[in-house]
């Protein structure tokens, strides 16, 4: 078998926040055993690799290295496409009342016309770590300083933190 290395993006978000496998979307259908009768396609823990610890209780979200390798080598092992969740809303480690927060920009809301006329108003966001969403928007990773953990929260139609 190929060796498997976890990508250099998986490794830098797992330094800031615990990662968790997800099961993907391709086209209409889910990567997860109920493929298009899947009502979370793409954004449900692929359960077929995430194992049950010595409790009883489901693999949480992590940051050590050797766990997510292992999940990277059983996906691959299956053959199965997975996404990664990052946990936000939690201090960034060192960076005291530093928290990472992502705003999604979900176009069939009107997100990005929304995100279009702040920018033309306040100016481009700043370069950061961009993903794009099943649904055609895209997620913003962004270091925010804050007294309290931020909430999620609808910020305006089609954009949300």
């Amino acid at each position: 078998m190929n060796s498997i290395h976890i990508g250099p993006t998986v490794k830098q978000l797992s330094k800031l926040a615990p990662v968790l496998p997800l099961y993907s979307a391709i086209g209409e259908a889910c990567t997860c055993p109920k493929g298009a009768q899947c009502k979370q396609q793409g954004k449900h823990p692929a359960s077929s690799i995430v194992r049950y610890d010595s409790k009883g209780r489901r693999w949480s979200a992590t940051q050590d290295l050797q766990q997510i390798h292992e999940w990277e080598q059983t996906a691959y092992s299956r053959n199965l496409e997975i996404n990664w969740a990052l946990v936000t809303g939690q201090p960034i480690p060192g960076r005291p009342g530093w928290f990472l927060v992502v705003v999604d920009v979900d176009p069939r809301n009107g997100g990005d016309e929304l995100l279009g006329h702040y920018e033309a108003q306040y100016g481009k966001l700043s370069e950061t770590w961009t993903v794009l969403t099943g649904g055609g928007g895209q997620h913003y990773y962004l270091a925010i300083e804050l007294p309290t953990a931020p909430a999620t929260m609808a910020l305006v139609g089609g954009i949300e933190l």
